[in-house]
């Protein structure tokens, strides 16, 4: 019993240990990365989850992406993410989404979306399980 105790205790240490390094991860990101830059209509979110590979779950479904231009390396090697809510994703104004998704390994990953004609404009979603919402 004393054993599994402590063998919980230890996998509790390390669950709070790997969100600590997250949350300073995200933090990281938020300060740096997460600071859209506008110039008049554009918006820029490029980057904005760049080398997050601590990532494992994103829901941006209620992200508006209207105004967006630049998309590019926005998940860039987010190499543990394993689901990716896009749903009303509005890529209608976007111009660069090169190596949107580098990294990212397509078969661990659910993208959820909502629209096909979105995925038409991502060129690196090999493999990726495609969820319909």
């Amino acid at each position: 019993m004393r054993r599994e105790l402590e063998k919980a205790n230890k996998n509790a240490d390390e669950v709070k240990s790997n969100w600590e390094s997250i949350r300073k991860e995200l933090n990281f990101h938020k300060e740096n990365y997460l600071k859209t830059i506008q110039e008049k209509e554009k918006i820029y979110i490029n980057k904005m989850f760049y080398n997050c590979s601590s990532l494992t779950y994103l829901n941006l479904s209620n992200f508006n992406t209207n105004n967006v231009t630049n998309m590019s390396y926005m998940f860039y090697n987010c190499s543990s993410l394993n689901s990716l809510n896009l749903s009303n994703f509005n890529t209608n104004n976007v111009k660069n989404i090169s190596c949107m998704f580098y990294g990212v390994n397509g078969k661990n990953c659910k993208l959820i979306c909502n629209d096909a004609a979105i995925l038409q404009k991502f060129n690196d979603l090999n493999n990726f399980e495609i969820i319909f919402s």
